[in-house]
């Protein structure tokens, strides 16, 4: 589960280095709720963060109103529930 290469990690530290490569959005801080995952090599400038599953609706609400962006990088789902929540949060989603 914590490394199912269906969530596409990969794909998301190199999109994440690139972004935080020469300062361009920095220091960047990811939030990842669920298992305990190893995410490829990240820039020094970002900080990644885990927490458990959020099963109460305020905790997962407030971790969507904290993020500026929700990313879902997962190269197969047929409906994320995740994405819905976070735009019911105002959180913009990519």
């Amino acid at each position: 589960e914590g490394n199912n290469p269906y969530k596409n990690l990969t794909t998301l530290a190199a999109a994440l280095n690139f972004l935080a490569h020469d300062n361009y959005i920095a220091p960047l801080h990811v939030l990842v709720i669920g298992a305990k995952t190893q995410v490829a090599a990240l820039d020094k400038h970002i900080t990644l963060h885990h927490t458990n599953v959020l099963r109460e609706r305020d905790a997962l609400a407030q971790a969507y109103n904290a993020c500026s962006v929700f990313v879902q990088s997962s190269k197969v789902e047929s409906f994320s529930l995740a994405i819905a929540e976070a735009q019911c949060c105002g959180t913009p989603v990519v």
